[in-house]
């Protein structure tokens, strides 16, 4: 992606792929980005050294095809489209899922495998477009920084203004940039005052105590079985076992999804079972209309 490509526009005012990174560097969300290309970058070095099954292309088709139909990617035209408009190939995409992957297989391990591997800075770099791209990152940068841009258009045009916040860019950075922080500071701050007027802390911190169960969001891996047997099989080699619901999905010729879920959303069944879990715990079986559900918890969080 080009750092000139225009992302969006408000109020005839276009913001750049840089303003996505710049927004991303200020609240802190890129640093955590480049760290897990990183770790990422050194699981996949870890991957060519080993000889064991960490990862088969099984593996790898499947988290391929969760991502695709998490996106209603279901042709292969589509996927390819989406990736050429975001400027991604397919292979730096394969290696993001391979990375994402190894990540979770070897989370316990990331200490060891940081000091075992040095790692090219330049791959490094070449690397984290795609992982803010295919990870949802860059998005949801977008949509804050439109936010903020929206709520600056609207300040501007009520005769406000607003006094930046962040400091002022060090000196040797390009005046253009510098341009573009500082603008990014008056949105930021612009942000600030919205909020602080429209919603000020003790009003939310209400509304999210009388809608904190709701607002919960959880990470999973689902698996579902059209016999209850089967899924009493799955269960057990997951949670006893300790094996990974994909392999063992697989195992039994069923597909593995990753999901994210509000609670809200959920079917009551399915919810009552996730308001006590905890990440790691295994759920199930659930008898649902459609079969019998398999939950393997990976995050928990009130968003």
């Amino acid at each position: 992606m080009q750092a000139d490509e225009v992302i969006f526009t408000v109020d005839r005012m276009a913001y750049v792929w840089e303003d996505v990174v710049i927004a991303g560097h200020v609240w802190g969300d890129w640093t955590t980005l480049e760290q897990r290309v990183r770790d990422g970058l050194a699981c996949l070095a870890r991957l060519d050294d080993v000889d064991d099954d960490a990862l088969d292309e099984a593996d790898v088709d499947a988290a391929a095809c969760d991502f695709r139909y998490a996106r209603d990617l279901v042709a292969a035209s589509d996927l390819e489209a989406w990736l050429e408009r975001r400027g991604v190939t397919i292979d730096a995409w394969l290696d993001f899922i391979r990375r994402s992957l190894l990540l979770r297989r070897w989370a316990n391990d990331l200490d060891e495998i940081r000091a075992a591997y040095e790692l090219d800075e330049d791959e490094v770099a070449e690397a984290v477009p795609c992982e803010a791209v295919c990870s949802g990152m860059a998005a949801s940068l977008a949509e804050r920084l439109a936010a903020r841009a929206a709520v600056y258009a609207r300040m501007r045009d009520e005769g406000g203004d607003a006094t930046a916040l962040t400091p002022e860019p060090p000196k040797d950075v390009a005046q253009a940039r510098r341009e573009r922080v500082q603008m990014l500071s008056r949105l930021e701050a612009a942000w600030r005052e919205f909020t602080a007027r429209n919603a000020p802390p003790e009003a939310l911190r209400a509304l999210i105590a009388a809608r904190q169960l709701d607002w919960m969001r959880f990470t999973v891996q689902t698996v579902l079985a059209p016999d209850v047997e089967v899924a009493r099989e799955v269960t057990l080699c997951v949670r006893e076992d300790g094996r990974p619901i994909e392999q063992v999905a697989a195992a039994a010729r069923l597909r593995a999804e990753t999901i994210e879920w509000w609670l809200e959303d959920v079917e009551p069944a399915v919810r009552e079972a996730l308001v006590g879990a905890m990440p790691g715990d295994v759920l199930g079986p659930l008898a649902l209309k459609e079969g019998h559900l398999i939950l393997a918890v990976g995050n928990k969080r009130l968003t």
